[in-house]
């Protein structure tokens, strides 16, 4: 069994990990509405459309 670790999206090194998942570029085409990469970068640096509410948190499972 593998270990997972849950951890937030606190660089811009994390957020190129979160970005470069294949489920942003495989499973959205089959799996729901796909989301660009600068949308997802406003919404982690806190000027997306909820901005008055800060940037939105990100997590990445991480294993070995």
């Amino acid at each position: 069994m593998t270990d997972l670790r849950v951890v937030p999206v606190r660089t811009r090194a994390d957020l190129r990990d979160f970005l470069h998942l294949p489920v942003w570029d495989e499973r959205s085409r089959t799996h729901g509405v796909p989301l660009w990469h600068s949308t997802i970068r406003r919404w982690w640096s806190g000027r997306g459309p909820h901005r008055e509410h800060g940037p939105v948190e990100l997590y990445l499972a991480r294993d070995q």
